[in-house]
């Protein structure tokens, strides 16, 4: 090679290896930028205070709900979640965990696993940052506090908490006895270990009531808990998802039914283990609440925020409370909505109070009101004075996060004990969740009421392909009821702004003609500080319409034209016609029979004996059939026309031995036996017919005490509640790991309750919304309920 092609050779490899190493180094740059500069990453963090809570009248004082006002302050939070639950008892105040280090089966990671509960039991704020649950040895057992829980992770019981002690019983029931919660991991009590993990055998006459088990594998599909399968059940308690417990004295026994290895990982079990702990769902409650609230974009926030308890349980109501000195509050704001301790950042702050039960007064107001509208309020003050006394009162509407929307003076009286009285008022207010209370003139309160303002919607009543006047009807209704007296504006396209009073639930607006051009129509109307916008595409003029005829079409009307000319022509040869005499047929003869009503009312009783079911309204069919099989006339049977059954029923409906409800009749009497109304029985009665009809096995009338109705579909459970007001389940109940199903008559009850569902603001009812949309609660339709069951 020449000396020349070398030197060329040489200074393209040298300019390759410059170009390269300045590459890497160019590439190298913006990564030592991006560390050098990035900030340091910052861990959520939220503080809250309980600034007060209330007792509210509810529901025209049928309820009395609890209320709490908190102040938040957080750090790099998104989303901020608020829980508050009244319990009956104190929720557990300190944790301790059994040392089973020598008498553990199938725990390997057992340590990992103790020390992972107290990093969660932290982080759900159970126990303070920094601190541990104390690790109890079986001496130490009788020094443990009341209303704390023991964690005991053994896989199989230790035989010491079933043998007598010297107490002359168990250790369990002398914990139990005392105020002491044990969460159990294991199997079931048919075998305990000794020392070493030597397994004896145990008789079931050896073991308390309450450790008695029923039950095999059960796999459970939850979000709750990470823990799947359920190995027994605690006989005479209780489930939580995938959890059995029972009470027993004065604390409860709680089992994950398996080792303490069928987790997946330490992390998990961990994460069970606390979080159950968190849930306390095993102490008995009145009622609870919660509330989100939005903080993207901040940084960091502060603010206040309201929360009443209108999820009701326990029969929660003014009666229940007789009695009752105090319930025992806890509240939990926090950051990941799955209430995940596993998950990165999740930042939880709790709060516990004793909510005392007492208030000075009522103020009665229906749960939800119609904006616009004005009503009597009944207001009872209680003066607590057997003197007479000055009150000067006040009606102060306040937002649920306690900001003051209007204040409404009340007469001044002098009474002593309680003073009556009814004023009228005006709720001429946005949509939302209020407070109205009656407070003195210093602001001390004697009795205040929780309402919601249902929301407004605006329709278009005039499309403008039939306006040709360029007029719009718009229809202003709230809960599907027409509005009046509700100041409003209304503007098109941002220009030509005119206001007016709703009359009859209209609004009239006419458009100007420098605007009729413009499409789209965009129309804002504003009422009671809310814009409402209706949108109307107007569609274009169309062209002036001409014809257009096909070559095709001519051949073919000509040839159409030539056959009628033939068929009309050309006569068709004659044809024999032949006749037959048929003779005046005999009338048969028509036998008048008497069916006593009481006769006929037992049908059905007999019919239902015959499938075996109780209460079940019957078709217009089964009647005739029964009335075939059950009545019979002169020896023999009476078998009637459709028309004749027919007749039969409405005479038995009009004199009211019978009730009907979509075609299917029963007994007035067994609205009374069964407690249910006829829409319900009938309700029962269709998806009964469906489940029989799919071979669907399903629990029968008010046999159930979780719902109206249990089926299992394809080894699933679908737990029915039926859409009724005599139905046992006025509480929508939901299940962790299993679906809940709302039942309905037909289209018609189902069309009612959708229209409620998307108009109504109640909590229970956003809630509720929540759970149709993630799948947890389906609408059955009994006239269909293969469209959601399959």
């Amino acid at each position: 090679m020449r000396p020349k092609q070398l030197s060329i050779i040489a200074v393209l490899i040298s300019f390759l290896a410059v170009s390269a190493a300045y590459a890497i180094a160019y590439a190298q740059v913006p990564q030592l930028s991006a560390q050098s500069f990035a900030p340091p990453y910052q861990h959520p963090a939220i503080s809250s205070a309980l600034t007060s809570y209330n007792l509210l009248s509810y529901s025209s004082g049928r309820y009395t709900v609890p209320s709490v006002l908190l102040s938040y302050s957080t750090v790099n939070v998104s989303h901020l979640y608020v829980n508050v639950t009244l319990f009956q008892k104190p929720v557990p105040n300190k944790v301790y965990i059994l040392d089973v280090a020598d008498e553990c089966s199938q725990c390997s990671d057992l340590q990992q696993v103790i020390n992972l509960t107290d990093q969660y039991l932290q982080t759900y704020d159970v126990i303070p940052n920094g601190t541990s649950a104390a690790l109890v040895s079986q001496q130490d057992l009788g020094s443990l506090s009341p209303g704390s829980v023991l964690i005991v992770l053994s896989g199989v019981i230790p035989d010491y908490f079933i043998t007598n002690s010297s107490g002359g019983q168990p250790v369990m029931t002398q914990l139990l006895d005392h105020g002491v919660s044990v969460i159990y991991v294991g199997r079931n009590f048919g075998n305990a270990t000794l020392s070493g993990s030597i397994l004896v055998p145990v008789s079931e006459s050896q073991l308390p009531s309450y450790m008695i088990w029923t039950g095999g594998n059960e796999t459970y599909t939850n979000n709750t808990f990470f823990f799947r399968t359920k190995t027994f059940s605690l006989s005479g308690g209780a489930e939580y998802g995938p959890l059995t417990y029972i009470n027993y004295g004065n604390g409860t026994l709680i089992a994950f039914s398996d080792y303490l290895n069928s987790w997946q990982n330490a992390s998990q079990a961990a994460q069970d283990l606390a979080k159950s702990i968190y849930l306390s769902f095993w102490v008995p409650s009145y009622t609870s609440g919660s509330t989100s609230v939005p903080l993207v974009g901040f940084s960091s926030a502060t603010g206040s925020v309201g929360v009443a308890m209108t999820s009701l349980s326990s029969k929660y109501s003014n009666y229940s409370l007789v009695g009752q000195p105090q319930g025992y509050g806890r509240i939990t704001l926090y950051n990941n909505q799955n209430m995940s301790a596993i998950t990165k950042g999740s930042t939880y702050d709790t709060i516990e109070y004793t909510q005392l039960f007492s208030t000075n007064g009522s103020v009665l107001l229906p749960k939800s009101i119609l904006p616009g509208t004005s009503l009597p309020v009944s207001i009872t003050i209680n003066t607590r004075s057997s003197t007479p006394v000055t009150v000067i009162p006040h009606l102060n509407i306040y937002t649920i996060n306690m900001t003051l929307v209007r204040s409404t003076p009340l007469p001044e009286f002098t009474h002593s004990g309680n003073f009556s009285q009814i004023v009228q008022l005006g709720f001429s207010i946005p949509q939302g969740q209020y407070i109205a209370a009656v407070e003195n003139f210093n602001n001390s309160q004697y009795a205040a009421a929780l309402f919601n303002v249902s929301p407004i919607s605006v329709t278009i009543q005039t499309s403008p392909s039939n306006s040709p006047t360029g007029t719009f009807f718009f229809l202003v209704t709230s809960q599907g009821t027409p509005l009046s007296g509700i100041n409003y504006t209304i503007s098109l396209n941002g220009q030509s702004q005119s206001s007016g009073v709703v009359n009859n639930g209209q609004i009239v607006y006419s458009v100007p003609s420098t605007l009729a051009a413009q499409t789209p129509l965009s129309f804002n109307v504003s009422m009671l500080l809310r814009n409402y916008y209706v949108v109307v595409a107007k569609p274009p003029t169309p062209p002036p319409p001409h014809i257009v005829i096909n070559n095709d079409y001519i051949e073919l009307a000509v040839v159409i034209i030539i056959s009628l000319i033939i068929v009309t022509v050309v006569k068709a040869p004659n044809r024999d016609e032949f006749y037959i005499d048929i003779p005046a047929m005999i009338e048969q003869k028509k036998l008048p029979i008497t069916i006593k009503a009481a006769d006929l009312a037992g049908v059905f009783e007999k019919q239902n004996n015959y499938f075996r079911w109780r209460y079940m309204p019957l078709s217009v069919d089964e009647i005739r059939q029964a009335i075939l099989s059950n009545i019979r006339f002169n020896n023999m049977s009476v078998n009637l026309t459709y028309s004749n059954v027919e007749v039969l029923l409405t005479e038995m409906l009009t004199h009211g031995y019978v009730v009907s409800a979509d075609n299917l009749y029963a007994p007035k009497t067994w609205v009374t036996d069964s407690g249910h109304d006829i829409e319900y029985l009938a309700t029962f009665r269709k998806l009964r017919g469906y489940f029989v009809s799919h071979a669907y096995q399903a629990t029968d009338i008010d046999t159930n005490d979780k719902a109206d109705m249990v089926v299992t579909i394809h080894n699933e459970r679908v737990y029915i509640v039926i859409y009724s007001k005599t139905s046992k389940f006025q509480k929508v109940p939901i299940f962790p790991d299993a679906k809940t199903g709302i039942a309905f008559l037909n289209t018609d009850k189902l069309g009612e309750f959708d229209q409620y569902l998307h108009t109504s603001t109640a909590p229970e009812t956003e809630e509720l919304r929540m759970y149709i949309s993630a799948g947890q609660v389906i609408i059955i339709n009994a006239d269909n309920p293969e469209e959601t069951l399959t």
